[in-house]
């Protein structure tokens, strides 16, 4: 029997009736906290001086699911990890993995590839299954960091910038906008 775990309620429910529909034995479908790392701490990344993350911080969340996970694996005899096909969800992926670390029942990934019946079908094919995390999760990490290198830069009174918005911060530093105001009538 098979323990699934995805990160999106809509997910669990297609692919609930996924495996409904194909007879397959599952114990349950899961729902991951949206994030395994703890936001808002400013040094919640560390990297060392070969640019190689050494320290995560865990949301209390993703601690619990874990705890609650490992309670139901007696009958399982794998793990899958149904995630979009991105780089937020290989990454998400490893994340879960690593939350896992140390149970008997093998990990493996599912890389979803739309929640269609069709598409949920070439993503729970067995040769499709991957136990490669950490390699399909480095651009992931990479934008991550990146991301929060220009956060770090461009925060203003707790407001945080991401990669778009931080030209639109820059240009209006340079050259303020006009500010007008718009009213509209029924």
């Amino acid at each position: 029997m098979l323990l699934i775990v995805t990160d999106h309620e809509l997910q669990r429910v297609a692919i609930g009736r996924f495996l409904a529909d194909e007879r397959l034995p599952v114990i349950s479908v899961e729902v991951w906290p949206r994030s395994v790392r703890r936001d808002g701490n400013p040094q919640a990344i560390c990297l060392d001086e070969n640019l190689v993350e050494h320290r995560r911080e865990l949301c209390p969340q993703a601690l619990h699911r874990a705890r609650l996970l490992k309670a139901k694996l007696e009958h399982s005899r794998a793990i899958l990890i149904a995630t979009r096909s991105s780089d937020e969800g290989h990454v998400h992926a490893r994340d879960i993995a690593q939350c896992l670390e140390g149970v008997a029942v093998p990990i493996f990934r599912i890389e979803l590839q739309g929640l269609s019946h069709s598409a949920l079908m070439r993503s729970f094919a067995r040769e499709s299954w991957s136990q490669n995390f950490d390699v399909l999760a480095h651009k992931g990490d990479a934008r991550r960091i990146i991301y929060h290198a220009i956060n770090r830069t461009y925060v203003a009174g707790g407001l945080v910038a991401g990669p778009l918005s931080t030209h639109i911060l820059s240009s209006i530093q340079q050259d303020p906008l006009p500010v007008k105001m718009l009213e509209w009538s029924n």
